[in-house]
C-alpha cells in the first residue's frame, strides 16, 4: 500500500503542512507562550492592587459576651456525657430506632 505512488505523493502533499503546523506550535508553545507569560506580574499583584484601591471599611463591633447555650445544645451535652459514661446504653437505644421499634 505505501509502494503505490499515488499514495507516497499524497503522503508528500499533506507531509508539508503538517510538518508546517507542527512546527508553528512548537515555537508558539515553546517562545512566544514563555515570553508573555513572563510579561504578566505575579498572581499576588493583582490582589494588592485590588487591595489598594479598596475604600476603608468600618471596624467590626466587639465581640459580645458569650450567649448561654440553647435547649438544643444542652441536650446535645447531656447526650455526649451519656455517651460517654454508658455507651452499652447508648448502643442498645440506637439499636432499637434502627430496628424501628422505638
Amino acid at each position: 500500500m505505501w509502494k503505490d505512488p499515488e499514495i507516497q505523493a499524497m503522503a508528500k502533499s499533506l507531509g508539508v503542512p503538517i510538518a508546517l503546523a507542527l512546527f508553528g506550535a512548537l515555537v508558539l508553545l515553546g517562545l512566544v507562550r514563555p515570553l508573555l507569560k513572563g510579561r504578566n506580574t505575579g498572581p499576588g499583584a493583582q490582589l494588592n492592587a485590588i487591595e489598594a484601591e479598596a475604600l476603608d471599611r468600618p471596624a467590626l463591633p466587639a465581640p459580645v459576651k458569650e450567649l448561654s447555650p440553647t435547649q438544643e445544645q444542652e441536650r446535645l451535652d447531656q447526650a455526649r456525657h451519656l455517651a460517654k459514661q454508658n455507651p452499652i446504653a447508648v448502643a442498645n437505644i440506637v439499636k432499637t430506632w434502627i430496628n424501628g421499634e422505638g
